[in-house]
C-alpha cells in the first residue's frame, strides 16, 4: 500500500522557516530560491549561481556580483566602499532577511490567488511504501507540553516520522482541558511545565512520561515511576527519538 506524503507549496515555505530557526542558512537560502515560479532577472541569476554554478556569485555577462551576509538588519546590505569596483553592480544579500521576506511574499501571493490557481501543481510527489507497516505508530497520540512555542514546534518536527498525531500544548491546563478524560499514548513534558499547577501527567497512572530537564535528580513522579524517562539537557534528538519509539512502537 502506498502512502501519499507529498510536499505542498506551503510545506516548502514552512521548511524554509524551520531552517531559519535552526540557523541552517545554506538550506534556507537554497529552498527559498525555489519559491518564485516567475521572478526578476537578478533573483533568477542568484538562484542559478547558488544552486548550480557555484562560481563565487560573479556573473561575467551581466557584470553583477552577489555577496552573502548575516545580521545586516535588512534584506539588501550596504557594501564597504573598498569592495566596490567600477562598472560592476555589487549586491549583498542578508540570508535570513531575504529568506523571511521571500516566505512572506510567497504566503501573501498564496492567500490572494489560492482559490483561483491550482497549487497542487507545485507539489513534490513522494510515496511512502512502508507507511502501512507504521500504521500503529501513526495512530499513537503524543501529548507534548512545553511553554516555549518555538522549541515545542522544533521537537514536533523532530518526531513527525514517528507519529502524525503530536498534540502541542503550551500549558498543563490547556492539555487537561483539551484532552478531557482521554489519555494520550505518551506524555512529553519540558522542565518549565513541571513547576506549573494542574499537571495531568501526574494524575495519569498508566501513560508513560518523558521529561526533558536540566536537573534530572529533582524529577519525581511517584504514581508513574515505572514508566518515567528523564532526558537531560542539552537534549540529544537521537536519544529522544529512541525513547519515544520504545513507547509508541
Amino acid at each position: 500500500m502506498q502512502g501519499d506524503v507529498s510536499f505542498t507549496f506551503l510545506d516548502r515555505i514552512e521548511k524554509v522557516e524551520l531552517n531559519i530557526v535552526d540557523r541552517r542558512w545554506q538550506s534556507a537560502l537554497a529552498l527559498a530560491l525555489t519559491l518564485p515560479d516567475i521572478c526578476g532577472e537578478r533573483c533568477w541569476q542568484l538562484r542559478c549561481e547558488y544552486l548550480h554554478q557555484n562560481k563565487g556569485f560573479l556573473n561575467d555577462e551581466n557584470n553583477i556580483h552577489f555577496h552573502l551576509g548575516l545580521n545586516c538588519g535588512m534584506s539588501v546590505c550596504q557594501l564597504d566602499s573598498m569592495n566596490i569596483q567600477e562598472n560592476r553592480i555589487d549586491i549583498r544579500i542578508d540570508i535570513e532577511q531575504f529568506c523571511l521576506r521571500m516566505c512572506k511574499a510567497a504566503k501573501s501571493y498564496y492567500d490572494k490567488v489560492n482559490l483561483e490557481k491550482d497549487f497542487s501543481l507545485y507539489n513534490t510527489p513522494v510515496l511512502d511504501f512502508i507507511q502501512v507497516t507504521q500504521k500503529k505508530k501513526d495512530a499513537s497520540i503524543i501529548a507534548l507540553i512545553c511553554g516555549n512555542e518555538r522549541y515545542a514546534k522544533g521537537l514536533k518536527e523532530a518526531l513527525q516520522f514517528i507519529s502524525e498525531q503530536i498534540m502541542l500544548f503550551y500549558t498543563p491546563e490547556s492539555a487537561k482541558t483539551k484532552l478531557g478524560k482521554h489519555k494520550p499514548d505518551l506524555w512529553i513534558v519540558t522542565e518549565d511545565m513541571t513547576r506549573q499547577p494542574n499537571q495531568p501527567w501526574r494524575a495519569d497512572r498508566t501513560t508513560p512520561v518523558i521529561i526533558i530537564t536540566g536537573n534530572p535528580d529533582a524529577v519525581e513522579i511517584k504514581k508513574n515511576s515505572g514508566k518515567l524517562t528523564v532526558l537531560s539537557m542539552p537534549l540529544s534528538i537521537v536519544d529522544l527519538r529512541k525513547n519515544v519509539e520504545i513507547y509508541v512502537s
